[in-house]
């Protein structure tokens, strides 16, 4: 028994760069597979409301210039992404799908009692490249024996 031990432990050292290896190209091609849109895009808008305060429409600021992130149904990002249920780490592979809608259109459509001016829309899409850059990868230290 101690020797299978033995060899399985010097065969892992020796090999774990190549496991390792494996490992990573085994991640990287199931989420280059996932099927499923990615839920990664945002609109953030700056506005006025001429009618009420910014909280009004789920904003903050002042009603001279008030500030929101929203999804493609008009409304304020909840959560990391914009998808209608959970989603995987990466944003993709929601439940539901994403949020549809027309994004600046459908928030003054949602919010049509009040008097908004839209003054800048700045789109920002999350770089799922720079997401799998940033996880933590754990060094492989196998000490057996």
């Amino acid at each position: 028994m101690e020797k299978t031990v033995s060899y399985i432990g010097s065969y892992l050292k020796m090999h774990s760069s190549y496991i390792c290896s494996v490992v990573l190209v085994a991640i990287c091609f199931l989420r280059a597979n996932v099927n499923g849109d990615c839920c990664t895009s945002f609109l953030d808008l700056t506005y006025k409301v001429k009618d009420a305060s910014c909280g009004a429409v789920g904003g903050h600021g002042s009603s001279d210039r008030c500030s929101i992130t929203i999804c493609a149904n008009g409304a304020g990002l909840v959560g990391t992404w914009c998808g209608q249920g959970p989603c995987n780490p990466f944003g993709c592979n929601c439940d539901g799908g994403c949020l549809k809608g027309d994004w600046s259109k459908t928030f003054l459509e949602r919010n049509k009692k009040h008097t908004i001016e839209i003054l800048e829309e700045k789109w920002r899409t999350v770089d799922l490249g720079t997401v799998v850059k940033g996880l933590p990868i754990p060094a492989f230290n196998f000490n057996i024996g």
